[in-house]
């Protein structure tokens, strides 16, 4: 069994070798959220403006079956008030 360590929330999450997991990336339009086995999740704010994002990388000892981009979703936040744009939408990637 290996142990994931999240350094920012000193949490732990435990990954068994040679089993499916999935991994839920949502992004938004000042932060992502990444959920593990729709158990785990953790969020963080971006460095820079999320309109620049365009490659997802994949590092460690790990092998990638399937990934899937989902169409965009609507922010609540977002949702336009009155008169004017429509709402924001940003990608959500799953693998």
């Amino acid at each position: 069994m290996q142990e994931f360590v999240d350094i920012d929330e000193r949490g732990y999450f435990f990954l068994e070798q040679e089993t499916f997991i999935r991994v839920s990336i949502v992004i938004q339009s000042t932060y992502f959220e990444i959920t593990v086995n729709d158990y785990w999740t953790i969020i963080y704010e971006f460095r820079m403006s999320s309109e620049r994002i365009a490659n997802l990388r994949i590092k460690g000892a790990l092998v990638t079956e399937l990934v899937n981009m989902l169409p965009p979703q609507a922010e609540k936040r977002d949702l336009p008030q009155g008169r004017g744009g429509g709402p924001k939408r940003r990608p959500v990637v799953q693998f």
